[in-house]
């Protein structure tokens, strides 16, 4: 049974990093791209692959010991399949992100801090884990995306607050991996351009402007 995400045109948001000491606005279109549902040849050298995975919390065990450096350790494998980029996003500010890939030592796959539940939110990956003192964070998913539509969705089960595990079955990257051998990460409806017809969000995802922008850190 395929997931309700799976069809929809992957959302753009806004967020902020901090580069170098500065803060710098980010867009997920930057990387992702535009959703093209047109085969036109001057089109194409924007289309994109590429996988969003999400996950509870930087420094926490499985997404440090497994999750995100076995993402990086794969990459050059996923490339090789076609993969555009990586990207890891967790409910953490720029500085924790930042810090956590730098102790990590990640070079490859990006950061994005989703400290605001953006991202979070809008692709309904919310869940509290105040049982575990760490309020409210990401459900861990990973995401295929082709051509800016959202190809495959994996989904750890049982998706709920408070849960008392943290599943990590679906998720990962060595099965995420073996599925993209197997299946390739291809949105079957954009290629059929003529007939093609894609659910789209009901609202766009909100972002930041230039009054959010802090002055002093």
């Amino acid at each position: 049974m395929s997931h309700p995400l799976e069809g929809k045109k992957f959302p753009h948001w806004k967020y902020l990093d901090r580069v170098a000491g500065e803060w710098i606005e980010k867009n997920t279109r930057d990387f992702v791209g535009p959703s093209s549902k047109t085969s036109a040849i001057q089109d194409r050298q924007e289309w994109k692959k590429g996988i969003i995975f999400g996950l509870p919390g930087a420094f926490t065990p499985t997404c440090s010991t497994q999750q995100l450096p076995n993402f990086e350790l794969l990459y050059d494998e996923f490339r090789e399949l076609g993969v555009d980029y990586i990207g890891c996003m967790s409910v953490n500010d720029p500085f924790v992100m930042n810090a956590w890939f730098k102790e990590q030592k990640i070079k490859n796959v990006m950061p994005i801090p989703d400290g605001n539940f953006v991202g979070t939110e809008t692709l309904g990956m919310r869940v509290s884990k105040s049982n575990l003192n760490f309020g409210e964070r990401c459900w861990r998913f990973v995401i295929l995306i082709d051509r800016g539509f959202i190809a495959k969705v994996f989904e750890e089960p049982g998706k709920e607050n408070n849960h008392s595990e943290d599943p990590y079955t679906v998720t990962q990257p060595e099965k995420v991996l073996a599925w993209i051998k197997e299946n390739g990460i291809h949105f079957d409806t954009v290629d059929n351009v003529e007939g093609a017809v894609v659910d789209d969000w009901g609202q766009a995802a909100r972002g930041y402007t230039d009054d959010d922008v802090p002055k002093n850190f």
